[in-house]
């Protein structure tokens, strides 16, 4: 299939290229809205841009295989049509990589075990539109610029609509001189509440307040 510029998307429910065979998106403003799970075992062609929405009213799929072969351009995550709980798209197998625009409008993208989504745009401003309700419940990785520069890294826990005790949105922001770092892998690590038993040293008092939060990975 080719899918060119229209005023009207190309839509389809569940997408599986299987391998052997390639999506062509012909103009940048080409437009393929998904609203079931995308099976990625053949090509993607966005040589000219081109944009994949996620539009699912349900928690949608992204798997990549190790015979596909190409990237998404730019990836709009736009399911307000799903409950808070499932308005998500779960990259269950390798990464989801894009190579030029991450745009947020409502839903969050929750990577599995360590699959994660990969944006080599290094632009500080690929990654758009993140929020509270709209980040990566999992690993980032993104590359950097070598003359550094202000990046997000909105990435984050299990989102409490969907699991009470998850942590949420855990936005890290790290400001870049030049620098020879060209990617950084960020994630999120929840820890479950502690209250501590024992006096602290420097002044012997024992603080009871809970420690419920967690850590930042950045690599």
């Amino acid at each position: 299939p080719r899918i060119g510029a229209s005023l009207v998307p190309a839509t389809c429910n569940n997408i599986t290229i299987q391998a052997g065979a390639t999506l062509t998106f012909t103009d940048p403003t080409a437009e393929l809205q998904v609203c079931g799970h995308f099976n990625h075992d053949g090509g993607v062609n966005t040589t000219l841009g081109g944009r994949v929405r996620f539009v699912g009213s349900a928690v949608q799929n992204y798997a990549r295989s190790a015979t596909a072969t190409g990237n998404f351009y730019q990836v709009i995550i736009d399911k307000g049509a799903a409950p808070l709980a499932s308005r998500r798209v779960d990259v269950t197998n390798l990464p989801m990589v894009i190579t030029n625009q991450l745009h947020f409008i409502a839903g969050r993208i929750a990577t599995t075990a360590t699959n994660h989504v990969q944006v080599t745009n290094p632009n500080p401003v690929s990654i758009t539109g993140y929020g509270v309700d709209n980040y990566i419940q999992g690993r980032l990785r993104r590359a950097i610029l070598p003359g550094g520069g202000l990046y997000a890294l909105p990435v984050g826990d299990v989102h409490p609509a969907q699991t009470p005790t998850g942590k949420g949105y855990q936005l890290a922001m790290i400001n870049l001189d030049p620098t020879t770092v060209s990617e950084l892998l960020a994630y999120f690590t929840p820890t479950p509440q502690t209250i501590p038993t024992t006096a602290e040293p420097p002044c012997f008092t024992n603080y009871v307040c809970a420690l419920d939060n967690g850590f930042w990975t950045i690599q």
